[in-house]
């Protein structure tokens, strides 16, 4: 046994040692080798995966930017075609209200100047003998203070505080300078302070009863001073014609004449002409007195009108065929309470104001307009029409107007502003 690792019988151990180990390494190696190209082919297809990724995510994005793009184009052409006509309608919009408002001051201004005059008289009367109670108040009351402070003792009431004792030859006119300075300064501080309450008192009783005198001193005063007499014709719901002056019912606002109401069974009444109708019902062969003051914003005279003494903007008030006024002025505002508890003419429905209809239809005409003039020649929509041998241009919007076809060689033509067309000779077409 000692010399048997020495011998050899066939078998070397350590070539075999040695051939294992190798082979043994070699298997090692080639599974990291065949470890590297599995991971180097799984990064390679990642890289595929996030080029493929990176490419569809920039075709997105370009999309995305091209259809921002469009729209940002689309909505500066939406602005640039609605900013116009907006702008127009409100600089019309603005006129007409403060030159009604103008009108409505001068008119008020004019007629209510003596009334106003009154109440002010009568309200700084007042004011002033208020002040005046006051202020004598005041001086009995320093005068008092400085009776009791001349006496022993100074009780303050109900207050449970000790008695101020005063010696007993103290006179106000012997204090010291700094305390009759201390004195006077309180005593005017209770001056100013009463002062203020009285004003504060006289402006509350100025806004609580002022404005109700001014009413009704203005109620008192004549209003109308021109008288305009004779026979009379329905232009619309709300102006006569006499002779050859205009004059606009004064208190009541009609609807427009192309203007409809919805009644029930869902149907639209014409209310604006049943208005007329009613007005010009009213006045057929009567003689028709109006006493008048003052113009609208168009010019027309504004008056009281009466067939035999009715009062005819109160008969369509109360029929329910126009609306009342409102304000502090607001003339027939009880008969169309009257006329909208009794459900009569168009309190049927739930009517739509004058000003809120012109005001829809403006805004319908203005996008309108903008239809129109992508589709008209030059981008000028107003159709010129020869009819019976005259010529109307027609607004887009308006009746009628998608039907009309024009032909150049009847001397037909487009417009692109109304201006335009007057200049050349042309008249609206009615109801246009």
């Amino acid at each position: 046994m000692i010399g048997w690792r020495g011998r050899k019988d066939g078998f070397d151990w350590h070539k075999h040692v040695r051939t294992t180990v190798r082979i043994r390494r070699d298997y090692r190696r080639r599974r990291m080798e065949v470890a590297r190209q599995i991971a180097a082919d799984a990064l390679k297809g990642a890289g595929q995966v996030g080029i493929a990724a990176g490419k569809s995510g920039a075709a997105l994005a370009a999309r995305g930017a091209d259809s921002l793009a469009a729209g940002a184009r689309s909505s500066i052409a939406w602005l640039i075609a609605v900013i116009p006509p907006t702008w127009e309608y409100l600089r019309r919009m603005i006129g007409a209200g403060l030159h009604l408002l103008w009108d409505a001051t001068r008119h008020i201004a004019r007629t209510t100047g003596h009334a106003l005059a009154s109440a002010s008289k009568a309200t700084f009367s007042a004011f002033r003998d208020a002040v005046i109670v006051s202020l004598g108040a005041l001086a009995a009351g320093s005068a008092a203070l400085a009776q009791r402070m001349q006496e022993k003792t100074l009780r303050w009431p109900q207050l449970n505080r000790p008695k101020l004792h005063w010696p007993q030859n103290t006179n106000l006119l012997r204090l010291s300078p700094e305390t009759r300075l201390a004195i006077g300064r309180a005593l005017g501080i209770a001056t100013v302070a009463v002062v203020g309450v009285s004003v504060v008192v006289g402006a509350g009783w100025l806004v609580w009863t002022g404005v109700t005198r001014l009413a009704s001193a203005a109620q008192s005063v004549p209003f109308f001073k021109n008288e305009i007499r004779g026979r009379a014709m329905a232009v619309s719901g709300e102006v006569l014609r006499i002779g050859s002056t205009e004059v606009r019912l004064a208190g009541i606002e009609a609807p427009e004449l192309e203007q409809r109401c919805a009644v029930p069974g869902n149907r639209r009444w014409r209310c604006g002409h049943a208005a007329r109708e009613a007005l010009a019902r009213a006045v057929r062969g009567e003689d028709v007195s109006c006493l008048t003051s003052g113009t609208d914003n168009t010019g027309r005279a504004l008056g009281t009108c009466r067939v035999n003494d009715q009062d005819i903007a109160a008969s369509l008030v109360r029929a329910g065929l126009v609306f009342a006024d409102t304000g502090l002025f607001a003339s027939y505002s009880s008969e169309e309470e009257e006329a909208r508890s009794e459900k009569r003419g168009m309190w049927r429905g739930n009517p739509e104001r004058p000003a809120a209809y012109r005001a829809r239809m403006a805004e319908e005409r203005a996008r309108a307009w903008e239809s129109a003039k992508r589709r008209a020649p030059g981008g000028c929509p107003i159709k010129g029409r020869i009819y019976k041998g005259r010529k109307y241009y027609v607004m887009p919007g308006t009746a009628g107007y998608g039907r009309i076809r024009i032909q150049t060689r009847r001397g037909e033509r487009w417009f692109c502003s109304e201006e335009e067309a007057v200049a050349a000779g042309w008249v609206r077409a009615p109801g246009s």
